[in-house]
């Protein structure tokens, strides 16, 4: 009895080879393991959790180097600020010396006048370019966004930084001078109110301002210390102590915008490292093995060509069987 191959066994065959063969060819062209979720739903979940890390990290990395560039603005606005009242007591310094002339200390004070206005320029540039971000100048503290997920931030608080700047300018400049000088009654202004009212206005009673005699001004509440022209004792004591107040208000800020630069940093590079080792896990995941798909290919090939061939045997076996059998029956 004759055994005939059956034509739709391998044909089925052919059918998955076919699959097998077009779907490996498709992960050597992507380089991918995965091209649909069909490929390996559960692995195609992780890989895309994985890419919303790696894509969240990576952004978060670059708002930490605009962070850190924003605080290195406070910081060097903090230095040049220190230099300005570093000059200052050098000339309280000089002015404090009894060899100084009426004329020599009206030069002295020009200068601390010309001095104290470079200090609030430089001020603003540790603090106004803060304000310059959306316009508020009550909204003195930044929050910056340093992880692929909500909560993941660190906030820079600059409301010392203001503080130090009014508790400098009030004394130095003085309530008259402060009226007049818009750029410096901008800052000052919060410390009344909101808005500077006129030198002779009488000072409310507490609790916003400290008590004085009833129908004490502000022009007279708030006087000019930085003033070595006369040169007494109180005045140069004074001067003393409005530079070394500001100064040392300096130095804190300057070492809290030091630590913050270096926590940013950090952060940085932590997630930095975090962006390549979960890219790496995603690769892991997600990518084909080139080798072993390269392997599946031939074997997935072979098999289809070798299916073609035993269908083709197949199909001419049967076809020969008809023909002796049709020869057969006609010499019946």
């Amino acid at each position: 009895m004759l055994t005939v191959s059956n034509p739709t066994e391998h044909a089925a065959r052919i059918a998955r080879m076919s699959t097998s063969v077009t779907r490996t060819t498709e992960r050597l062209a992507s380089g991918q393991r995965i091209n649909r979720a069909a490929d390996d739903a559960g692995g195609l979940a992780l890989s895309e959790a994985l890419r919303t890390q790696v894509r969240g990290n990576a952004q978060a990395a670059k708002n930490i180097q605009a962070a850190i560039n924003i605080v290195q603005i406070g910081e060097d606005g903090i230095q040049s600020t220190t230099e300005a009242l570093q000059r200052l007591r050098e000339l309280v310094v000089r002015a404090a010396n009894g060899t100084n002339s009426s004329a020599s200390l009206e030069a002295i004070q020009t200068e601390m006048d010309a001095i104290k206005k470079l200090a609030l320029s430089s001020f603003e540039t540790a603090h106004e370019f803060r304000v310059r971000l959306d316009g508020d100048p009550f909204d003195i503290a930044l929050d910056f966004q340093v992880g692929a997920n909500a909560g993941e931030m660190i906030r820079v608080d600059y409301e010392p930084i203001r503080t130090a700047l009014i508790d400098f300018l009030i004394p130095a400049y003085g309530f008259t001078e402060l009226a007049n000088d818009p750029e410096a009654a901008r800052f000052a202004a919060s410390r009344f109110g909101g808005a500077l009212p006129p030198p002779n206005t009488p000072v409310p009673p507490p609790p916003l301002f400290p008590p004085f005699p009833p129908g004490t001004t502000f022009e007279q509440a708030f006087p000019k210390l930085l003033l070595v022209n006369p040169n007494t004792p109180g005045n140069i004591q004074n001067c003393f102590d409005i530079v070394d107040s500001a100064r040392e208000d300096l130095i804190r800020e300057a070492a809290y915008l030091g630590a913050s630069h270096n926590r940013l940093e950090r952060t940085l590079a932590n997630v930095e490292t975090s962006v390549l080792n979960l890219a790496s896990a995603e690769t892991r995941i997600r990518d084909a093995d080139q080798a072993a798909e390269t392997t599946e290919l031939a074997r997935s090939t072979i098999i289809q060509r070798s299916a073609i061939s035993m269908m083709a045997q197949a199909t001419t076996r049967q076809q020969s069987i008809l023909s002796l059998l049709r020869e057969t029956a006609g010499d019946a």
